[in-house]
């Protein structure tokens, strides 16, 4: 049995791109103990490979978006590797290619410190935190870190990085677009649990990052299929993509509880998604909620907001709110009846919409 130590990067989202990666073995165990990652397996340097291989094929169509500072910093790494160019597919096949032919001891050497006295600068997408343009939780504050890496673990970082970008949405409004980062908050996922968990977020993209009770529930009806086989906590970020002088920087992000709501509330949620009706019901809702407001749909969103929140306090079993979901959705689809097809038929199907999934859940709670 081979045994690898990962020294543990110090910064938080770093740290997550490590995992994004490393939950991705699939012939490996992994526990970390202390500042380390124990890695143990029969073959780890060709897990590395094949794992590697798997996201550049993955991501083969991207693009790693870089600012000025940052594309100096890639040159570098392409020009010492030998690749073609600075692309997923070139980067990561080509050092896979050199983990697979040096073995155990190369990713020992290169990975046994997160910062070396030599190295490569990190580029910004690495050091998120330090540049985030709002407050969130768990991450650090600062400016300025000298950290240097080596080429080994400069790789398998930017390999999590890319695996967890699954797309874009806007945030604040339809022009402020935002990168979709899902992160794992823990080791030990099943390989391919958290692969189609990938796979499945980069399919069915975020709408938007708010209200966060709305983006909870689209990530749990978007992995449904697979809720019930293995899901943990998440950490959900947007990011500010680099450009010319600009860095790579945080606009929002929070921890996804998946978990506690799956296992405590899991029975609401089964009358949703296990009804045909419910389950579209719920996607369009949450579609309406989560995209951004703008002078066209302000009144849309407001109650497709109100909703929302109403539902997810429902689900987790609050009566009067699931109630009131009932009362204010019947109101507001019996008050828009009356008109012919027009601009009001979006905010009656919205509240058609909560009208479905109050009317499940009622069911359900009234049945025991």
């Amino acid at each position: 049995m081979e045994v690898l130590k990962i020294n543990v990067p110090s910064l938080f989202i770093t740290k997550l791109y490590l995992y994004t990666f490393l939950n991705l073995l699939q012939d490996c165990s992994l526990k970390e103990v202390e500042k380390y990652i124990i890695v143990e397996g029969k073959d780890i340097s060709y897990d590395f490979a094949e794992r590697l291989r798997d996201v550049a094929e993955f991501k083969k169509n991207e693009n790693i978006p870089m600012s000025g500072n940052d594309r100096n910093i890639f040159e570098k790494v392409k020009n010492e590797i030998g690749c073609p160019q600075v692309s997923p597919k070139d980067l990561l096949e080509t050092y896979a290619n050199m983990v697979e032919s040096k073995g155990l001891q190369r990713l020992k050497d290169g990975l046994k410190s997160f910062s070396t006295s030599k190295g490569y600068a990190m580029p910004s997408i690495f050091k998120l935190e330090l540049y985030k343009l709002v407050r969130a939780p768990l991450l650090k504050d600062g400016t300025s870190i000298n950290i240097k890496l080596s080429l080994d673990y400069f790789i398998v970082l930017l390999a999590g990085y890319l695996m967890s970008r699954v797309g874009r949405a806007p945030y604040k409004d339809i022009n402020d677009q935002l990168s979709i980062h899902i992160l794992p908050l823990s080791l030990g996922w099943r390989s391919d649990i958290w692969y189609m968990f990938i796979q499945n977020n980069a399919q069915k993209l975020l709408p938007g990052f708010d209200p966060q009770e709305a983006l909870i529930l689209w990530l749990i009806q978007a992995n449904w299929e697979i809720i019930n086989r293995e899901i943990r906590d998440i950490f959900v970020v947007g990011v500010k993509d680099p450009k010319g002088a600009n860095p790579a920087s945080i606009g929002i992000g929070f921890q996804a509880p998946l978990e506690n709501i799956i296992q405590n509330y899991s029975q609401s949620l089964e009358v949703i998604m296990e009804n045909k009706r419910g389950k579209k019901a719920l996607e369009s809702l949450l579609r309406y909620a989560l995209r951004p407001p703008d002078r066209r749909n302000l009144k849309n969103r407001e109650l497709a907001l109100k909703l929302t929140k109403k539902l997810f306090l429902a689900i987790e079993g609050d009566i009067k709110s699931l109630e009131d979901l009932m009362l204010l959705s019947s109101r507001v689809e019996q008050s828009l009846s009356r008109y012919e097809r027009n601009e009001s038929e979006e905010l009656k199907n919205i509240a058609k919409y909560g009208r479905i999934l109050a009317s499940l859940l009622l069911k359900q709670f009234y049945s025991y």
